[in-house]
C-alpha cells in the first residue's frame, strides 16, 4: 500500500484549477525551489513512490516519534557536519575498504596499548614513591574520559571529523611524551590527562566515523567488530607489560606508543584527508570563512557544553570521592557540589531550549521519549555491574583462593563476553532489522546472571560458579550497549550523531561512578560491623587494620578461624551488594517500553535523510 503524500502549504500561491475528478485522480505537491513555487500533478498510474515527499515519523510506523511529527533542521549546517555529508557523495567502496581496515587497525593497537598501559602505571607511581596517589589519578582520569565527550562532538561537529582526530593524536602522544620522561608525580599526573583527552578523542571520533558511513542495520556489526580487539588483548597485553618491566622499563613500555599510534593513525588521516581535499576541490565543501570569536563561541555552543560538562564533571567529583569515603557524605562540601551539578545540568536543558542558536543537543531531541530512555539504560546497565565488581577480585582471592593473575582474567569475563555478543548481535539486527526484541531476551539474561550471583556467593561453591554469572551478565549487557548507541542515534539526524554518542559515553561513565560510590559505601558501611561480628575475639582488636589491607586479609591462613571469620563478612557484603544490583536490573524493563522499534535501514545513515542525503557509498 502506498503511503499518502504530505501536502506541502503556502501562502502565496495556492493550485486550485483543477476540477473534483481530478483532485480524486491526482497527487499534489507544491514544490519551493529559489523562491518560485510549480505545482506537479501525477495521475494515479505514475510512480508516486519516486516523487513523494518522505513521511515524518509520526506519518510512518516505522519511525520513531518526535516534536510536531517531524525533525527540525537548523537554519545553518555546521562545518563539519557539511564536510561529514560531503564525504559520503566521494566515498567508492575501495575507499571505504581502506578507510575501515586503518579504522580497525588503529582500534586494535589503540586496545593493545591500553592493555599494556594499565599493567605498569601503578609502577610509574610507585617510582615517585607516591603509590597512594593511584587511585586519585586514576579518579582523574576517569573524570576526563567522561566530561571531555561533550566538547569534542562539538569539535566534531563545528569544525570536522578530521579535525577532531588531529587534536586527539596530538594530546595523546604530547601524553605519553610526558608520561615516560617525567620527573615528578605532578608531570606525571598532567601527562595522565593529556593522554586521556587524546585516547578519549580517538575512541570517540573512530565511533562517530562508523556511524557516519554505516547504515543503521549495519551499525551495530561495525560497533561490534571495532571492540574484538579485546578478545586477544585482555590476556596478551598485560604479559607484554610485564616484559617489558623485567626486560626494560615502565617509561619505554609506556612512551613506546607514542610512536607507534601515531604511525597506525596515519593510514586513517590519509584517506580522511584525501577525500576532504577532493571534497573541496569539487567544490562541494565551501572553504571555512574566518569566524568572529562571538559566532564561533555560538557555534560552538560554549555556554551550554559548559552547563553540560561542569554538571556532570561536579556529579562524578562528589559521587567517585564519596564512593571512597562513605563519610563524606557528611560534609556540606560534597553535598553542595551534588546540588551544584545537578543545578547546572538543569541550567544546560533550559539554556538549550530557550537561549541557543546552535543548540548541542537540538530541543526536538531532548523531549524524544527514546533519548531519555537509552540514557536510563545505560546508567542502570553500568550502575549495577559497578556495584558488585569493584570488589570482585578481592573476594576472589581471599574467599576463593584464587590468584592474582587468574582474578583478573575472571573479572576481563566482562570485556571478552561483551564484545563477543556486540559482535553477534549485530549479525542478527542486520539481517533481522529491528533491535527491540534482542533487548527483550538480553535484559532476563542479565537479569538471571546478577540472581545467580546472589545464590553463589558462598565458600561452598568453587570458582566456577563464579564465573557462570559473569558471563550471563557480560553477554546480556554487550548487546544492550551495543543496541543502545543504534537507539538513541536512529532518532536523529546525521547531525546529531557525535552529540547523541557522546550524551551515552557521558551517562556511561556517570552509572560506573555511581555505582562505584554506592558501592564503596555500602562496602565501607558493612564490611567492618560485619568483621567485629566474625573475627575472633583475640583479633578484634585489629579489625580496622584488616578491613584496610588486602595483603593483611590474604596473609592469614587457610583454614585458620581468622581467615573463615574474613571470608563470612565478605560473603555477606558481596551478598548485599548483588542484591542491590539485581533490584535495579529488574527495572531495566519500565524504560525499554520508551525506547522506539524502527525497522533500520541497510541503505541510510539515518531514518530522516532526504533524497539529496542518500547518494555515495555507505557501509
Amino acid at each position: 500500500m502506498i503511503p499518502e503524500a504530505r501536502v506541502a502549504q503556502s501562502n502565496e500561491n495556492t493550485c486550485s484549477d483543477y476540477s473534483a475528478e481530478e483532485k480524486q485522480r491526482a497527487q499534489l505537491e507544491v514544490h519551493k525551489d529559489n523562491g518560485d513555487i510549480s505545482c506537479t500533478i501525477w495521475s494515479q498510474n505514475t510512480d508516486v513512490n519516486s516523487r513523494i515527499e518522505p513521511l515524518s515519523p509520526t506519518e510512518h510506523p516505522d519511525k520513531p516519534d518526535s516534536r510536531d511529527g517531524k525533525i527540525e533542521k537548523s537554519e545553518q549546517e555546521l562545518a563539519g557536519v557539511e564536510k561529514a555529508k560531503k564525504l559520503r557523495e566521494l566515498w567508492t567502496l575501495k575507499s571505504l575498504c581502506v578507510a575501515y581496515a586503518s579504522v580497525f587497525l588503529l582500534c586494535f593497537v589503540l586496545n593493545f596499548q591500553m592493555q599494556v598501559y594499565n599493567s605498569l602505571y601503578a609502577y610509574a607511581v610507585s617510582a615517585f614513591q607516591a603509590h597512594s596517589l593511584v587511585s586519585t589519578i586514576t579518579t582523574v582520569a576517569n573524570i576526563v574520559n567522561a566530561v571531555m565527550k561533550p566538547p569534542l562532538a562539538r569539535l566534531c561537529d563545528v569544525f570536522g571529523r578530521l579535525e577532531a582526530f588531529s587534536v586527539s593524536v596530538v594530546c595523546f602522544v604530547v601524553g605519553l611524551v610526558l608520561v615516560a620522561t617525567c620527573k615528578n608525580v605532578q608531570t606525571y599526573a598532567g601527562g595522565v590527562v593529556l593522554y586521556n583527552v587524546g585516547y578519549t578523542g580517538l575512541e570517540f571520533i573512530i565511533t562517530v566515523f562508523l556511524s557516519d558511513t554505516s547504515s543503521l542495520a549495519a551499525r551495530p556489526l561495525m560497533l561490534g567488530t571495532s571492540m574484538l580487539p579485546s578478545l586477544v588483548n585482555i590476556w596478551i597485553g598485560p604479559l607484554v607489560g610485564q616484559a617489558f618491566y623485567r626486560h626494560s622499563t615502565w617509561r619505554w613500555g609506556i612512551g613506546v606508543w607514542g610512536a607507534i599510534v601515531p604511525v597506525c593513525a596515519l593510514p586513517f588521516f590519509i584517506v580522511f584527508y584525501v577525500y576532504q581535499r577532493k571534497a573541496s576541490q569539487l567544490g562541494l565543501v565551501k572553504p571555512q570563512a574566518k569566524t568572529k570569536i562571538g559566532r564561533f563561541l555560538q557555534q560552538f555552543d560554549f555556554i551550554g557544553i559548559f552547563f553540560m560538562s561542569a554538571g556532570f564533571c561536579l556529579l562524578l567529583i562528589t559521587l567517585t570521592i564519596a564512593g571512597y569515603d562513605g563519610n563524606k557524605w557528611k560534609q556540606p562540601l560534597y553535598i553542595i557540589m551534588l546540588i551544584l551539578g545537578v543545578v547546572f545540568l538543569i541550567l544546560f536543558v533550559f539554556y538549550e531550549m530557550k537561549l541557543a542558536k546552535f543548540p548541542a543537543i537540538p530541543f526536538h531531541l531532548m523531549r524524544e521519549p527514546t533519548v531519555s530512555a537509552c540514557c536510563v539504560i545505560v546508567f542502570l546497565v553500568y550502575f549495577t555491574y559497578y556495584c558488585w565488581d569493584n570488589y570482585l577480585t578481592s573476594f576472589l582471592q581471599v574467599v576463593h583462593y584464587t590468584t592474582i593473575n587468574s582474578a583478573g582474567h575472571i573479572s576481563n569475563i566482562f570485556y571478552f563476553c561483551s564484545a563477543l555478543s556486540g559482535l553477534f548481535v549485530g549479525i542478527l539486527v542486520r539481517i533481522y532489522k529491528r533491535p527491540k526484541l534482542f533487548l527483550f531476551l538480553a535484559i532476563p539474561i542479565t537479569i538471571l546472571g546478577q540472581v545467580l550471583m546472589i545464590r553463589y556467593r558462598g565458600t561452598q561453591y568453587n570458582w566456577g560458579y563464579q564465573v557462570m554469572p559473569q558471563i550471563f551478565v557480560s553477554v546480556a549487557d554487550g548487546v544492550i550497549t551495543t543496541l543502545m548507541f543504534v537507539c538513541i542515534q536512529s532518532v536523529g539526524k546525521q547531525e546529531n550523531f557525535a552529540m547523541l554518542t557522546a550524551l551515552l559515553y557521558t551517562v556511561i561513565s556517570v552509572g560506573s561512578a555511581v555505582g562505584s560510590s554506592v558501592s564503596g559505601t555500602i562496602w565501607i558501611n558493612t564490611m567492618p560491623s560485619r568483621l567485629n561480628k566474625y573475627l575472633p575475639d583475640d583479633y578484634k582488636n585489629q579489625s580496622t587494620t584488616i578491613f584496610e589491607s588486602l595483603v593483611t586479609q590474604l596473609s592469614f591462613p587457610r583454614g585458620s578461624n581468622v581467615r573463615n571469620a574474613i571470608i563470612h563478612a565478605y560473603e555477606d557484603v558481596q551478598r548485599i551488594l548483588t542484591i542491590v544490583s539485581t533490584a535495579f536490573s529488574a527495572t531495566l524493563y519500565i524504560p525499554l517500553w520508551f525506547v522506539a522499534n524502527p525497522k533500520l535501514s541497510t541503505k541510510n545513515v539515518s531514518l530522516f535523510e532526504d533524497e539529496k542525503e542518500k547518494k555515495g557509498q555507505i557501509v
